[in-house]
């Protein structure tokens, strides 16, 4: 499970730094012609993968507490339709059920996403207020 956790906060970091560098990057940061240019573009850059990072996990802690889980229910009904008598047998038959099962092995919230993405909009609220500092 350790293993697992590091994967999590490895790949969020780098998923974030990435699209960081790329957004730098691509918008022109590394040939900005004054340092409130490339404060504002590092602002953005650091930003959009929080804002990305952030929500998803937030999503994700949601859906984990069971928020879609009638969604799910439905859907695996709807489809199970479409799926072999044996295969319909092993559903679960109830909405009940479903959600027992489901929730029966407790799994951490993916705090990787969250503390990265807020990471990166506290990053970008600090080079932010750099920005605003220069201006002066």
């Amino acid at each position: 499970m350790r293993g697992n956790r590091r994967k999590q906060w490895l790949i969020s970091l780098l998923f974030g730094a990435l699209l960081a560098v790329l957004l730098l990057i691509g918008r022109g940061g590394l040939v900005a012609e004054s340092q409130e240019d490339f404060l504002l573009l590092l602002c953005d850059a650091l930003f959009v993968p929080g804002v990305l990072l952030a929500g998803m996990g937030l999503l994700v802690v949601v859906t984990g507490e069971g928020a879609f889980d009638a969604i799910r229910y439905g859907l695996q009904k709807l489809f199970g339709l479409l799926r072999s008598e044996e295969k319909r047998a092993k559903l679960p038959k109830t909405y009940f059920d479903f959600v027992h099962t489901r929730h029966a092995e407790p799994s951490g919230p993916p705090w990787a996403m969250l503390a990265v993405g807020s990471t990166f909009l506290l990053a970008a609220g600090i080079v932010l207020i750099f920005y605003y500092r220069t201006l002066v």
